[in-house]
């Protein structure tokens, strides 16, 4: 029995003792793991002591010099022999560009203050005590990067016990991070209702504003608790009111508390929607029409989030329904603006001006139609909205419905009787925006109405023109056939031809040229629409833009340029030139090889218009 050993299976190992082959034996389980680092070991002994590494302050003792890769030691002998052995030089200290003694007793004092505050988050009780035995009165005050305290970290947690302990050391209740904010409103914000009870009675200030001025009764206000907001009054009431019989006696100063936009509770809670909220600063006494920095009330911002039983609410309460913003909005210009029909509705059951006019003479119809919120241009409509009220620009709602293509706007306008040829100060019809916009759809209601096919802006521009300018071509192709004028000049005396060929679609100036278009017309600076083709460079186009079939179309078309555009011709488009106009282009030189099938396969693609301006002759 004495002689017998006993072997480990993994590594072979021979053990005389059996208390010694089963400590080792465990070694090779590591059943115990770090929580915080996965490092494992075979005996809990092992574990416990390198978990003290983590809980326990680490590296107290660093070296002084800059670059030193000494990570530092909890033990001052561990640095005096780091120091003796990497930076001692003949017998003697080099202290060389060592940090000075306070500045190293001030990088422990702030390396011994993050590992508290990293405890206080984790709620480890036993070592915040420790820390606050060994250093209390300094460690109550440390703050981290954002001038969070211990308080203030507990109050976002939660931990009730370790504020108890910072309350005994006499830590300031209302002490201040970097954003001017107390304990208090970090609990709000977090919901932590024991926190806020044990901040309350221990005389935390209610009132206490941060630097954008919100108190703690904006901030219950902004998360939408009820419960909060009540607490918060409840303590009003019961510690610092208890002359007053009932929440409407209150000083309102408490209630209508303003930030630094002049923001109270209650326009926070109706902007957020939160009714409870708004339902109890109302019951308390807060003022219902309020004004912000910019002249908002309650009302206008739930009417401008769409909140239906807020608006109802504040409507109940007295709201005045047309108060006006500091850009002329009353609440029923935001609903209208964005959307909310129900909202919509409710304000004018409640005598909102239907007609009331914002900044640059916008009514709510206005800026419905903009939207192109159709279902919300009905009930304005039905209350009396001016179908043909005008903006500062002279914009009727029916401009700006057919500007942004909202077609189902423009039926409906329509059919309550607006003005189809209205003009802006610019002269502009619906129909010029129309077309400008490329709206297919919008352009054949308002033709259907009746619209005029060739009104004249301020410059002398049509509907044709505006389309081919930004090369809308089913616009235009709709124009000519409700009998457009295929060659109107305006004040520059540029044709849509002119416009047409500026375009990178080739299609439009086919599309002009199968109308007849006259294409030798010259604009004001004497520029055909041949010129506007090859001569991109002139013009600070973009010499990689392709205009190759609008030009050849224009060649084949017996189109004439000057003697300057020549000179913007490449040698492809001279051999082209040279091809369909020879007489013309006598001596110029065509025996280029490449351009024959490039002429070629431009015959076939556009045959009919070859063939039939080759029948015309030279003669135009």
């Amino acid at each position: 029995m004495g002689n017998e050993t006993l072997e480990c299976a993994d590594c072979g190992k021979v053990f005389r003792a059996k208390h010694l082959f089963n400590k080792h034996r465990k070694a090779h389980d590591k059943r115990h793991k770090c929580t915080v680092c996965s490092r494992a070991f075979g005996l809990k002994t092992d574990l416990e002591r390198h978990s003290n590494l983590h809980r326990f302050s680490q590296f107290i003792y660093k070296c002084h010099y800059p670059d030193c890769k000494f990570r530092g030691s909890r033990r001052k002998d561990h640095l005096s022999a780091h120091l003796k052995q990497h930076h001692t030089k003949n017998g003697k200290l080099s202290l060389g560009n060592a940090i000075p003694f306070e500045e190293h007793q001030r990088l422990i004092q702030h390396q011994q203050n993050v590992e508290f505050l990293e405890c206080v988050r984790r709620g480890d009780k036993k070592i915040v005590e420790r820390f606050l035995s060994e250093n209390g009165s300094i460690q109550v005050a440390a703050q981290d990067s954002a001038g969070s305290t211990a308080l203030h970290i507990c109050s976002m947690k939660g931990h009730t016990s370790l504020i108890a302990m910072l309350l005994k050391l006499g830590i300031d209740i209302n002490v201040l991070d970097r954003y001017q904010n107390t304990a208090l409103p970090l609990a709000v914000t977090e919901k932590k209702y024991d926190v806020v009870r044990i901040l309350l009675e221990n005389g935390a200030d209610v009132n206490a504003a941060n630097e954008k001025g919100d108190t703690t009764l904006h901030y219950a206000a902004w998360i939408g608790d009820g419960a909060m907001a009540g607490l918060l009054i409840d303590y009003k009431v019961d510690h610092e009111a208890r002359c007053w019989h009932s929440y409407s006696d209150l000083p309102k100063p408490w209630y209508d508390a303003r930030n630094l936009i002049d923001s109270t509770p209650l326009h926070l809670a109706a902007d957020k929607g939160h009714l409870a909220v708004v339902r109890l600063l109302l019951d308390c006494g807060a003022s219902v029409d309020t004004l912000t920095a910019s002249n908002y009330t309650p009302l206008h911002l739930a009417a401008d989030k769409g909140h239906l039983a807020v608006v109802r609410l504040l409507l109940d309460c007295g709201a005045s329904v047309d108060t006006l913003t500091a850009s002329n909005h009353t609440p029923l210009h935001l609903a209208a603006n964005k959307g909310h029909l129900a909202v919509v509705r409710l304000l004018l059951g409640g005598g909102a001006s239907v007609d009331s006019l914002a900044v640059l003479n916008y009514t709510p119809l206005h800026l419905a139609a903009l939207q192109g919120h159709s279902a919300v241009v009905g009930p304005l409509l039905g209350g009396g909205a001016s179908v043909d009220s005008l903006t500062e620009s002279s914009y009727t709602p029916l401009h700006l419905a057919a500007d942004k293509g909202h077609s189902a706007v423009v039926g409906l306008l329509l059919s309550s009787g607006a003005s189809v040829d209205s003009l802006t100060e610019s002269s502009y019809t619906p129909l010029h925006l129309a077309a400008r916009a490329g709206d297919l759809v919008t352009a054949k209601l308002l033709l259907a109405g009746g619209a005029n096919v060739e009104p004249m802006t301020r410059s002398n521009g049509t509907p044709l023109h505006l389309a081919f300018e930004k090369g809308h071509i089913e616009v235009a192709r709709l124009l000519l056939n409700n009998g457009s004028c295929v060659d109107p000049r305006n004040d520059y005396d540029q044709t849509p031809l002119h416009q047409a060929a500026k375009t990178q679609n080739p299609k439009c100036v086919e599309l002009l040229l199968e109308a007849d278009a006259q294409f030798d017309t010259k604009d004001c600076l004497g520029h055909t629409p041949l010129s506007y083709t090859i001569r991109k460079k002139a013009y600070w186009w973009d010499p990689k833009e392709t205009h190759e079939d609008s030009t050849k179309l224009l060649l084949a078309a017996r189109a004439k340029f000057s003697l300057d555009d020549w000179s913007y011709l490449s040698p492809e488009y001279k051999n082209m030139f040279a091809h369909y106009r020879p007489a013309e282009a006598e001596g110029s030189e065509t025996s280029d090889p490449d351009i024959i099938p490039w002429i070629a396969e431009f015959d076939q693609k556009y045959a009919d218009i070859v063939q039939r301006y080759s029948e015309r002759g030279t003669g135009q």
